[in-house]
């Protein structure tokens, strides 16, 4: 069941276009980021929301929400609707204060008993079920918490407590102890840069497959074992974002400008780049800009 490595699912920015991008330069499975269980439970309507496709390897679904049955019945749509779906995520990870305030995401680490209840009720959709979780405030609540979800197929584990966010260091320990105690194979996240660096980690037992996310921003070709891209390079992979874009969707400005912003950072210039970005009124014109750089 499980990938060789993961794209994390990340909100906002791991779009369709961007996940076949990154699958085709080496990534072996993704995920579709927070979808509503209970949108997609209530309405079909929220499936034309969804942009996902059969061209994807190995694809999930990140469920979000706080009702069991919420989970059963959006589980059943995916399965109906989208075949090609290989399995179901349940977000317990999320720590953005509006998913944490309405009982959702990281908020169901300090609730195992429902916990437990929502592993159970995806899981009668047929389809294999993963949690993605965070680490709880000590490392009781968090293994608690992990037992919450021995009905599932595998967790993953982002090293970093809520509260964190994204700031500090991912605790890969606690990663290793969860994996030790788990009973069912656990995929890590936090602060991964490198196919070399996550393959060190399973090989030495921290995890049994691990999961890029911030790295693959900046830098698709990530999973292609490239540590660092030129600006010729980063020119020619958003060339092919756009030309996925094109063929899947439509050419977004705030899109386009999002993933300018992470591709061409951290070169020499690339500042002002980004302050130039920011004034750009149309896509033609932010193309312009990035031809020009």
């Amino acid at each position: 069941m499980l990938r060789k490595n993961y794209l994390a699912p990340i909100d906002n920015y791991t779009n369709l276009a961007f996940r076949l991008l990154v699958q085709k330069h080496g990534a072996k499975a993704a995920m579709v980021p927070l979808v509503s269980a209970s949108a997609l439970s209530k309405s079909s309507q929220y499936l034309n929301h969804l942009e996902l496709s059969e061209n994807e390897k190995h694809l999930g679904v990140q469920l979000v929400g706080i009702v069991p049955d919420d989970f059963k019945k959006a589980a059943i749509v995916i399965a109906k609707n989208f075949p090609f779906v290989k399995w179901i995520d349940i977000n317990a990870g999320c720590p953005s204060p509006r998913t944490f305030g309405s009982g959702c995401g990281s908020a169901l680490l300090e609730k195992p008993a429902l916990l437990r209840k929502i592993v159970g009720a995806a899981k009668e959709a047929g389809l294999p079920v993963s949690v993605k979780m965070r680490l709880a405030k000590t490392m009781e609540k968090t293994l608690t918490a992990v037992a919450a979800t021995q009905n599932a197929d595998f967790l993953i584990v982002h090293g970093r407590t809520p509260n964190q966010f994204y700031s500090g260091k991912a605790d890969w320990e606690a990663i290793k102890k969860i994996n030790e105690n788990s009973g069912i194979p656990v995929i890590g996240n936090g602060d991964i840069r490198t196919i070399a660096q996550g393959e060190a980690l399973v090989k030495n037992n921290f995890c049994d497959s691990f999961m890029i996310g911030r790295a693959a921003l900046s830098n698709p070709l990530v999973f292609e074992g490239k540590e660092a891209a030129t600006l010729k390079e980063k020119k020619r992979i958003f060339c092919e974002y756009l030309k996925i874009v094109d063929k899947y969707s439509e050419r977004r400005l705030a899109d386009l400008r999002l993933k300018c912003f992470e591709f061409f950072k951290n070169l020499p210039g690339s500042a002002s780049l980004r302050g130039s970005l920011s004034e750009a009124k149309t896509t033609d014109e932010l193309l312009e800009k990035i031809e020009k750089f």
